[in-house]
């Protein structure tokens, strides 16, 4: 991979609304180069000061250069997440569902365990080996879950939610204040 892990720590990383932007801890330097320089340009276009999130018809240049970032790393799962993240706080929950089950997809296939999160068993990987496939796996299955919700489409969010909760039975990853609220409903 010849990555410089130096470079390309996530504390080196420039943020969106506030938020650290990439969620592995060793990626090609190139990477972070890469997303770095979309939001330092993005941060200098004048049309910033009053932006909104909601305000993305048509599409901006960093949600293009998202995509493009995307399509250029496929291999990668932050530039999914960068891409996911963004289009959730744009309230573009139907398209941050495609992006996450984009990134699950890619994930699973690299990793040989099922897409279909309703046949995984406890035993089927290590699920929360530190800074893993397996377990941004599992990140994507919140991630489902928090759009699900958001949707209204309780019922989905509580099934993802629940078989998160049964591969991270110590909620590591941090489902389990969303199951609550699908339970809630």
């Amino acid at each position: 991979m010849g990555t410089n892990a130096a470079n390309s720590r996530p504390h080196n990383v420039r943020q969106i609304s506030g938020q650290q932007l990439f969620f592995s801890r060793d990626i090609p330097a190139a990477l972070v180069s890469d997303l770095n320089q979309l939001l330092s340009e993005d941060s200098k276009r004048p049309s910033q000061a009053g932006f909104s999130f909601t305000d993305l018809n048509p599409p901006n240049e960093l949600e293009a250069g998202l995509i493009e970032i995307k399509a250029n790393w496929p291999d990668y799962v932050d530039p999914y997440f960068a891409l996911f993240k963004f289009y959730f706080r744009a309230a573009k929950y139907r398209q941050a569902e495609i992006i996450v089950w984009q990134a699950a997809k890619m994930l699973s296939q690299r990793n040989g365990f099922p897409l279909n999160y309703r046949l995984l068993k406890s035993d089927t990987t290590d699920w929360l080996e530190n800074d893993s496939d397996q377990r941004h796996f599992l990140f994507c299955m919140k991630a489902l879950g928090v759009i699900r919700l958001r949707r209204g489409k309780v019922f989905l969010a509580k099934k993802v939610l629940t078989k998160l909760i049964e591969l991270d039975p110590h909620d590591e990853i941090g489902g389990g204040n969303f199951l609550d609220i699908a339970a809630s409903f």
